[in-house]
C-alpha cells in the first residue's frame, strides 16, 4: 500500500499500484486513539468525516491542523499499510503546500519580513533571498534567490519533518533561473533519533542546463535506515557555479512520504504549464517507459523530437534515406547495409561466337556446263569490349516509398 500526498490531495494505492476505491483514512491525536478533525478546505470551516472516505479512484480532499496519527483501511475497514504517527508534525498552518514541507509555496509571511514562515533563510554576504509576488507558478508567491557577485545567492532550509528509515521521499518543486550555467541544488538532510546528522542526499543538482521558464522537477530519494527526521535545503546560485550572478526562483516545493513503497520511479523534468499530480506523473512515466522502451523505433510525419512528445528518453534519427530490414540470415540488428542508389557502372560484353562448318562453296566456271571444286567456308565471329558508362545519372532502384521521420530511443 502507498499513499500519495500532493498538498491537500490524497490518493491511496494498493501493492499493485492500483487505486483503492472507497479507502478509509482515520485521523487521531498523535500517540492516542482519540479522533482528530481534518477539514474540507483551507478555511477549516467544515469538518471532514472521520474516517475520510475516498472516492472510486482512492482520492480525497483533506486539509490539516497540526499533527496526526493516521491509519488507513480498505472499504471493509481492514488496515492496509503501516500506522503513521506524528504525521504533519511540523505543520503550523493548514495552508501548507506539501504535507511534509510546510509553506512550500512560500505563501505565508506572518510578520511581513519578506521571508517565508517555516524556512530558515541563509543568504551569502551579498546575496538576497526574499518572497517574490511578481513571478510565480503556483499560488501568489515564489522564493527568489539572487546573487550579485562571486559569492552567489545562498540557501533556505525547511522545518524538519518525520520520515521512515528505509522508506521513500518523493521531492517535487518548480524552478527557473536567469542563466543556464548557474548552480542550483535541492538536498535532503537526515537526522537520527538523537538529533545527529546521518547524511545529506542530493535530490537535484543542475549547473549547465537550467530552465529559463518554470519547470516541474520530480525526484525520488531513499531515506537512510537510521533516519527519523529530514529537512529540505534549497541552494540557488551556488558560489561554485559558472555564473554566480542573477536569479533563481523556486515554487511549489513538496515532499511526499510514501511508507512501504518499493516501486522506484524515474526522474522527470516537465515544462511550465504542466498540471500533473505526483501520482499522475508516476503513472505517465511508467506507461511511457513501458511503451517507448530503449531501442524503440518511432515513425512520424512530423519532425518533433519524441522526447518532446512523450516526455521520456533520448532519441536519435536513424539516418536520412535509411529503411529497415528484418534481422537474421546474415543481417545483424543495429548494422547498416546497402547504398542509396546503384553507382555509375558498365557491363562487359564478353565474347560472342558463331560458327559454320561443312559448307562447300561451288563456283561456276567460265566455260559452259563445267564446275570447279569449292572451298570449305567454316568460320567464327567474335565481339568483345564493354558497354559505355552512363555518366549523366545514377540508377535509382528505390521501391515506391513514403518519407517519414524515423527515430530510435537510445537512452
Amino acid at each position: 500500500m502507498s499513499i500519495s500526498y500532493t498538498g491537500s490531495q490524497v490518493q491511496v494505492f494498493d501493492d499493485n499500484g492500483d487505486p483503492v476505491s472507497g479507502a478509509l483514512i482515520n485521523f487521531y491525536e498523535p500517540g492516542t486513539t482519540t479522533r482528530k478533525d481534518t477539514y474540507t478546505d483551507s478555511s477549516n470551516g467544515t469538518v471532514n468525516a472521520n474516517p475520510v472516505v475516498c472516492d472510486a479512484n482512492g482520492r480525497a480532499e483533506i486539509w490539516y491542523d497540526g499533527a496526526y496519527k493516521v491509519i488507513t483501511t480498505d472499504s471493509s475497514a481492514v488496515q492496509i499499510g503501516d500506522t503513521i504517527d506524528n504525521f504533519n508534525s511540523d505543520s503550523t498552518s493548514s495552508s501548507s503546500n506539501g504535507v511534509l514541507v510546510t509553506n512550500g509555496s512560500f505563501e505565508l509571511d506572518t510578520i511581513t519580513t519578506g521571508q517565508p514562515d517555516n524556512w530558515t533563510v541563509t543568504p551569502t554576504t551579498n546575496g538576497v533571498i526574499a518572497i517574490d509576488s511578481t513571478d510565480q507558478i503556483h499560488g501568489l508567491n515564489s522564493l527568489k534567490i539572487q546573487g550579485t557577485d562571486a559569492g552567489g545567492g545562498g540557501s533556505v532550509t525547511s522545518n524538519k519533518f518525520d520520515v521512515l528509515g528505509g522508506g521513500d521521499l518523493f521531492v517535487r518543486f518548480s524552478y527557473k533561473s536567469s542563466a543556464v550555467d548557474t548552480l542550483n541544488k535541492v538536498d535532503i538532510k537526515y537526522y537520527d533519533s538523537s538529533g545527529a546528522v546521518v547524511s545529506t542526499t542530493t535530490a537535484y543538482t543542475e549547473g549547465a542546463a537550467n530552465p529559463s521558464s518554470y519547470t516541474l522537477i520530480v525526484r525520488q530519494v531513499t531515506n537512510p535506515a537510521t533516519a527519523v527526521q529530514a529537512e529540505v535545503i534549497i541552494t540557488g546560485l551556488d558560489s561554485s557555479g559558472t555564473t554566480t550572478t542573477g536569479t533563481s526562483n523556486f515554487d511549489a516545493v513538496s515532499v511526499d512520504y510514501v511508507p512501504g513503497n518499493t516501486k522506484a520511479i524515474n526522474d522527470y523534468d516537465y515544462p511550465s504549464g504542466t498540471e500533473l499530480s505526483l501520482e499522475g506523473v508516476e503513472i505517465k512515466q511508467a506507461v511511457m517507459n513501458a511503451i517507448f522502451y530503449i531501442g524503440y523505433i518511432h515513425y512520424s510525419a512530423v519532425s518533433t523530437d519524441p522526447n518532446t512528445l512523450f516526455g521520456v528518453g533520448t532519441w536519435t534519427r536513424i539516418g536520412t534515406g535509411t529503411t529497415l530490414i528484418d534481422s537474421g540470415a546474415g543481417y545483424t540488428a543495429g548494422s547498416t547495409y546497402g547504398a542509396n542508389n546503384a553507382p555509375v557502372h558498365n557491363h562487359a560484353a564478353g565474347t560472342l561466337s558463331a560458327s559454320a562448318s561443312g559448307n562447300t562453296n561451288l563456283f561456276q566456271d567460265l566455260a559452259p556446263n563445267t564446275t570447279a571444286p569449292g572451298n570449305d567456308s567454316s568460320h567464327t565471329h567474335s565481339v568483345t569490349g564493354n558497354t559505355a558508362n552512363n555518366v549523366a545519372v545514377t540508377n535509382d532502384n528505390m521501391q515506391l516509398s513514403l518519407a517519414a521521420y524515423i527515430w530510435q530511443r537510445t537512452s
